[in-house]
């Protein structure tokens, strides 16, 4: 690949990470997080996949200067300062090579601890309660939830028109950026089947079709699309959020709105763990009982929602300030 040109004496950083249907977009956003912060601070941010960028909400899009064609078995392109990997298909092997001609620095974002990442430079893993490395000797890490990679705007939250009524619980109902595994209507059946009559939905679901289960409540409110200003406004005016268990619990936990998380992939499983553990916030996973387990949990959440409340502590929203720092440094 041809070599990118910068300015003189500016920096630049290329993300390697994949994106849309069945991976969901938890990667994109919180790597462009770190772009944009990196952006503000006059870096170059391009982003290096195979997936489609046709069709993003310019909030994901904007971050990033350039998009990279990724094609295997090409190692990375010439003229970036950072190589920033966010993928878990990326093996230590593949990054081993990629190390051998890549002269920059190597940024590995993890949260599964499956992989030694020897060649990386720096490891980020931000999972709650991580306070000792799990990678190889030598490698330096930034660890725990500090560190979470959050989107700024989360902290300018932009108030909604719409208000609840006195009588109604509004409930933040998110099920990631594309919902691959279609649970959305089965979260809205359950949250009927806890108190229809007083609970109102608040669906956040970027390009899908408003379900017909949303029909089963006398007052809801379909968002499709929103930023993180609006998500913050949105999380003020509801009383608790189901959300699937990724990267969005870290946002909601800033945000101090309790959550009853939902485990749609297998790498959600220890995150939403250590959640449930140090949170006490409920967590379901993916089945057969999935609509009468979430009815139950719910019911819990909504009986000790001051406490649960609470107990939510330790990710202020500045980890992608952190993490630029380390990067502006050189070190972890």
């Amino acid at each position: 690949m041809a070599e990118v040109k910068h300015p003189p004496g500016g920096r630049a950083a290329l993300f390697r990470l994949e994106f849309g249907g069945a991976n969901g977009w938890g990667h994109l956003v919180r790597s462009g997080a770190l772009a944009a912060e990196l952006r503000a601070r006059g870096w170059r941010c391009g982003l290096w996949t195979s997936s489609a960028t046709e069709g993003l909400p310019s909030e994901l899009r904007e971050p990033f200067d350039h998009v990279v064609a990724f094609e295997r078995p090409a190692g990375p392109p010439r003229g970036w300062d950072w190589l920033v990997v966010d993928h878990y298909g990326t093996t230590d092997a593949e990054l081993g090579a990629w190390r051998c001609v890549f002269v920059g620095r190597i940024l590995a974002i993890d949260d599964e601890a499956k992989r030694h990442l020897v060649s990386a430079d720096l490891v980020l893993n931000a999972r709650l309660g991580l306070d000792a490395s799990c990678y190889a000797a030598g490698v330096a890490t930034l660890l725990g939830a500090r560190y979470a990679l959050l989107r700024s705007g989360l902290r300018s939250p932009v108030a909604p028109e719409w208000q609840p009524p006195a009588d109604v619980e509004s409930v933040l109902v998110m099920l990631g950026g594309t919902d691959p595994a279609g649970l959305t209507s089965t979260v809205l059946e359950a949250l009927a089947d806890v108190d229809a009559a007083r609970i109102a939905p608040v669906v956040v679901q970027p390009g899908g079709e408003q379900p017909a289960a949303l029909r089963l409540f006398p007052r809801a409110v379909w968002l499709g699309q929103v930023n993180a200003r609006e998500l913050a406004g949105w999380a003020g005016v509801c009383r608790f959020a189901v959300s699937a268990a990724g990267g969005t619990l870290y946002e909601l936990a800033m945000l101090r709105l309790p959550f009853v998380s939902v485990v749609v992939a297998e790498n959600q499983a220890r995150f939403s763990a250590e959640m449930e553990a140090r949170w006490r916030m409920p967590r379901v996973g993916v089945g057969s009982g999935l609509r009468k387990d979430l009815a139950t949990a719910v019911r819990r959440l909504r009986g000790d929602l001051g406490n649960a409340r609470a107990a939510l502590s330790g990710v202020d929203g500045r980890g992608a300030e952190r993490v630029a720092d380390a990067m502006v440094q050189g070190v972890g």
